[in-house]
């Protein structure tokens, strides 16, 4: 049996205020507004949003309905990935035509405006009478997004990671334990 049938007609497990408590939850993901707007005191939002959270059954329901959620508007970790490694190995290169003029935003490949923060043109008249444009062109953090990149593959870890624990032995030199035998043995 799927999630989906389970979640779809056992909503007679829950409390109406659980129920409300999941889809209040799904708005901000904050357990504490999400049990004041189901209808919990303010005074124990806190400790009752976290109690209320934490059950098998209400984490279970929250979990299905962000991945239909995910789902539904196709958020994957791959599609994230892709969409950052386009802005980290963006090529402004790729904004310019013939003549070094800048392209309009139509004509650029799909990773170029992609990576792409905005685009500003500004108009004014010269002394001649005649319009001129200005171009702004910024581009999303390429320096962020390669450090987020880094992060995924674990390439700038501020820990080390030790696989093995190291075999530690403890020694009592001081004879203690041994006046501590012999006195429990008298």
């Amino acid at each position: 049996m799927s999630d989906k049938a389970v979640y779809d007609w056992s909503w007679h497990k829950f409390t109406d205020r659980e129920k409300l408590f999941i889809f209040e939850y799904l708005i901000d993901k904050n357990m504490t507004q999400a049990a004041i707007r189901a209808g919990y005191s303010e005074k124990t939002a806190e400790k009752i949003g976290h109690q209320v959270y934490h059950k098998e059954h209400i984490k279970h329901a929250i979990d299905w309905h962000l991945d239909q959620m995910l789902e539904k508007i196709e958020i994957t970790a791959e599609r994230v990935l892709q969409e950052i490694a386009m802005t980290a190995f963006l090529d402004p290169r790729m904004f310019f035509g013939d003549a070094n003029q800048l392209k309009n935003v139509s004509e650029l490949d799909e990773a170029s405006a992609r990576g792409l923060s905005s685009l500003e043109v500004v108009s004014y008249t010269n002394d001649d009478g005649d319009v001129e444009y200005t171009k702004k062109v910024k581009f999303n953090d390429k320096i962020r997004a390669l450090e987020l990149l880094g992060r995924n593959l674990k390439m700038f870890t501020d820990k080390i990671e030790i696989a093995d624990r190291p075999k530690v032995i403890v020694r009592d030199f001081t004879g203690r334990n041994k006046k501590a035998k012999a006195q429990g043995s008298e």
